[in-house]
This record gives C-alpha cells, sequence and structure tokens, in this order.
C-alpha cells in the first residue's frame, strides 16, 4: 500500500503546514477526504501531529547563499515549468518534490542540495544537469508537453 492511497500528496502538504488541532480543522484542509476518518484513522493522524508539533525541521545548516551564476539565470525559468510538468505527470505534489529554491541550490551546485541525491536526483535531478551540460535539451512535444531529449554529441 501506498502512503498515497491513504492521504495525497496534497493532503501531507496540507497537514504538514497547518497543522490540525480538531477533526473539524482537519477535514477542511486541501487534500484530505473521508478515507482519513474512517477507522479513527483522523484521530491517529492528530495524535502525530500533536506528538511531532514542537520538532524542528532538521536544518539544512546556514550555508551562505550564492547568487545563481548569470549564464544560469535564463535556465531557472525552464526548468521550473518543466519540473511543474514532471510533477503532473507523476501526480506528485511540486513542493515535495522541488521547489524553485531547490532547483536553484542544485544549480549554484550546493552540495546539500535536495536535487543532488536519492530520489529526487533521479526523477529531475541528473536531467537538470545533463541540461546545464548540455548532454539533453528540452523540446515540445505536442499532447505531452516539454520533453526531455539526449543531445548527439556532435
Amino acid at each position: 500500500m501506498t502512503p498515497k492511497f491513504i492521504l495525497s500528496d496534497l493532503g501531507v502538504v496540507s497537514v504538514a503546514s497547518s497543522a490540525p488541532r480538531t477533526l473539524e480543522a482537519l477535514t477542511g484542509l486541501r487534500g484530505v477526504d473521508g478515507r482519513v476518518l474512517k477507522g479513527g484513522g483522523g484521530e491517529k493522524l492528530l495524535e502525530v501531529v500533536r506528538s511531532n508539533i514542537d520538532a524542528r525541521p532538521a536544518r539544512r545548516g546556514d550555508r551562505p547563499v550564492g547568487e545563481l551564476p548569470a549564464e544560469l539565470r535564463p535556465v531557472l525559468p525552464l526548468v521550473s515549468t518543466w519540473v511543474n510538468q514532471r510533477c503532473r505527470d507523476l501526480d506528485i505534489e511540486t513542493s515535495l518534490l522541488a521547489t524553485r529554491s531547490d532547483i536553484e541550490e542544485f544549480l549554484r551546485g550546493d552540495p546539500g542540495a535536495r536535487l543532488a541525491s536519492g530520489w529526487r536526483a533521479e526523477i529531475v535531478g541528473e536531467p537538470i544537469r545533463r541540461l546545464v551540460e548540455g548532454t539533453a535539451g528540452l523540446a515540445f512535444a505536442k499532447g505531452r508537453g516539454l520533453v526531455l531529449v539526449e543531445l548527439d554529441g556532435s
């Protein structure tokens, strides 16, 4: 059973960002439907929220934020558009996969960037790296939108 079966990506983001304290508040969130409430699921979810309400997210460090190199600035809106499309294609909430900040960190070469390793690297990090290196490009395909194409090395 996948986590999405219980709560959609949108529901996860809604619960995490609003930290509801009551069933009424929980059911009023976007992405939360009746499946969550069945069999005491709503109370269990509220219990998890309550037990983690004071938990702080893992710090990403106090690294200075560098400016995106001038030659990569035009890439950012194009890559952001492609990432948004990938999220729609995969039915993943965009903020779970890659925010604009995540893309910027990756383009700057930040070794701690979320897109540099793990499942995010596989889905969008590696393709973005190939785009920046010039070994891949983006093209528009009717009915499919932006598609990643491998470029001939010649």
